[in-house]
């Protein structure tokens, strides 16, 4: 778990994350993403690199040609967010896709909550998680949050190499009033001043479907999240432990811990009575904000997910990129 590849040498992402496979980043193609959608959703994507000139995107009001789009994100990706990675591993950009693209995603999402009564649960694996909604992630009213927005040039300043992305597919997952709170209240165990259940992508588990992969890691370079709505604190949100990209670095460079979280996956990573301030040194940081609002994360970040005390379901998508195309 070290240095990135030379596709983002320069890049505050390279820091702190597993090399990826060299024949890998050379073919450029089914690089593995994940995308999601903050007012109740998680989205998984499949991503793409796009060598060829692409299309225009939307930025507030505006149509931009790739020459424009090109440099608005440099313009946004100045020192000061650059610095911001490299210290905390994470960073809140304000406005970057649009109401349009927002609102179109949340319809397609409550449409479908509707007519599929996809519901909450409050039961061990499956909570929070409400329902596949589906295959809501293979439209093109999700994924165009990321590909139509200014987020496929913003990553291809911050992750180096030329290369922007597309994202091609999506799991979307709920967060209900209730999720991640005490069965039958509003009352949340989990919420205090450390989060300390955390975690990071790609690690196996056995209580999401699809995700034993033990024996693998599924790394990635960037977590991305869109919010579709305004949030607020305790309205089922990500939350992210600044730094700790720097302190499990660290911990991954100890002798046999690579290997643990491979065979074990999320049970052999020292959170939950180990997260303490030997490991994080500061509090976690809520990620809320407004309507097409975007953070991006380092891979490293060690994130979790707070009740949802709120009167509705959460709104986000989150996105993951995209320079590591095979499992380690």
């Amino acid at each position: 778990w070290r240095a990135s590849c030379s596709l983002a040498a320069q890049s505050p992402f390279s820091r702190y994350m597993p090399a990826p496979d060299e024949q890998g980043t050379r073919r450029g193609t089914s690089h593995w993403s994940r995308f999601a959608s903050w007012a109740g959703a998680n989205i998984s994507h499949t991503a793409s690199t796009v060598f060829a000139a692409a299309p225009a995107c939307v930025h507030g009001s505006d149509v931009l040609s790739v020459g424009e789009a090109q440099a608005t994100a440099r313009a946004i990706c100045d020192a000061s967010v650059r610095d911001k990675l490299r210290r905390d591993g994470f960073v809140h950009l304000e406005g970057v896709v649009p109401a349009t693209l927002a609102d179109r995603a949340r319809r397609v999402i409550n449409r479908d909550v509707g007519s599929t009564h996809a519901g909450s649960s409050n039961d061990g694996a499956a909570r929070g998680r409400g329902g596949t909604l589906h295959n809501l992630g293979h439209t093109a009213d999700i994924t165009d949050t990321f590909n139509k927005s200014l987020l496929p040039f913003l990553l291809e300043q911050l992750l180096g190499g030329g290369r922007r992305h597309h994202a091609a597919a999506a799991q979307i997952a709920l967060r209900f009033p209730g999720d991640f709170c005490q069965p039958g209240t509003f009352a949340s165990p989990y919420l205090s001043q450390q989060l300390t259940y955390w975690h990071i992508d790609g690690c196996a588990t056995d209580g999401a479907p699809g995700q034993a992969h033990f024996g693998t890691i599924h790394n990635f370079s960037a977590l991305v999240g869109v919010l579709l709505a305004d949030v607020e604190p305790r309205g089922g949100e990500l939350v992210a432990f600044p730094g700790s990209h720097q302190a499990l670095a660290n911990w991954f460079q100890q002798p046999d811990n690579l290997d643990r979280v491979k065979a074990d996956g999320v049970r052999a990573l020292p959170n939950g009575p180990q997260t303490t301030a030997a490991l994080f040194d500061r509090p976690p940081v809520h990620c809320v904000g407004k309507k097409g609002d975007v953070f991006l994360l380092n891979y490293m970040v060690a994130h979790t997910i707070a009740p949802n005390q709120s009167v509705g379901h959460s709104w986000y998508d989150t996105s993951t990129s995209i320079l590591a195309p095979r499992p380690l």
